[in-house]
Parts: structure tokens; C-alpha cells; sequence
């Protein structure tokens, strides 16, 4: 059915990390049957660096190599020059292709412009 998905799991230990580097693995390295470029994962901000290690971890061996690009909140001011630095990061991403790691917080901004909105 067009548009379901599923929940892999809630609990800790179940594999589903592994599950979804695998699927990001395989979608990337067949791009031109898969047509998928890009991957968004968002995120706490406080597993992003876990994420992107078990990436690396259980990609390392493969001839296939996924860039992982990080945007982090780091709470400072957030200065139209900040601002214009992460939006080229992010085009950098959308005209390249690789896995993209966002916290919840800083996607937000991103799209209202507003650090202080709560969806």
C-alpha cells in the first residue's frame, strides 16, 4: 500500500540500527537502480555521534563507502552568516549523496527559522 510504513521497535538491543544501515547501505551503493541519493535521519542530538560511528563501524569494510554528514546544534547565537554556512553544508549533501544526521531541534529551525518553535 503506497505511503505505510512500520516501527522495527521500541526497545534497546533489538538491532534496529544495524537494520536501517543495512537498507542505507544497500539503497546508496545501487543508486542508479534505486534512484536514492539521499537519506535524512533525524534524530536526538544526543545519539547523532553514535549513529554516524556505527555507520562507519559496520560499513568499514565494504568497498562501498557512505558520507555521513553531521549538522550539530551547538546552542550559540545563530548568526545570518551560521545560518548560510549550514544551509551550503546541506546543499553540499543534496548535490553529492550520502546520509544526513539532524536533531530534532536544529531541523525545526531549519524549516521555521525560529529556534524557539515548538511543532
Amino acid at each position: 500500500m503506497k505511503g505505510s510504513g512500520c516501527i522495527l521497535a521500541h526497545c534497546m538491543g533489538l538491532g534496529k540500527t544495524l537494520q536501517i544501515i543495512g537498507l542505507i547501505h544497500t539503497l546508496l551503493s545501487n543508486r542508479e537502480r534505486t534512484k536514492c541519493n539521499r537519506i535524512l535521519i533525524l534524530l536526538p542530538k544526543n545519539v547523532m555521534t553514535n549513529w554516524k560511528i556505527e555507520i562507519e563501524k559496520w560499513t568499514e569494510k565494504c568497498k562501498f563507502k557512505i558520507p555521513v554528514y553531521q549538522l550539530k546544534d551547538d546552542n550559540s547565537v545563530l548568526a545570518k552568516e551560521k545560518y548560510k554556512q549550514r544551509i551550503n553544508y546541506i546543499e553540499q549533501w543534496f548535490n553529492d549523496y550520502g546520509v544526513f544526521l539532524l536533531g530534532y531541534d536544529m531541523y525545526k529551525f531549519l524549516v521555521t527559522g525560529n529556534k524557539f518553535i515548538f511543532i
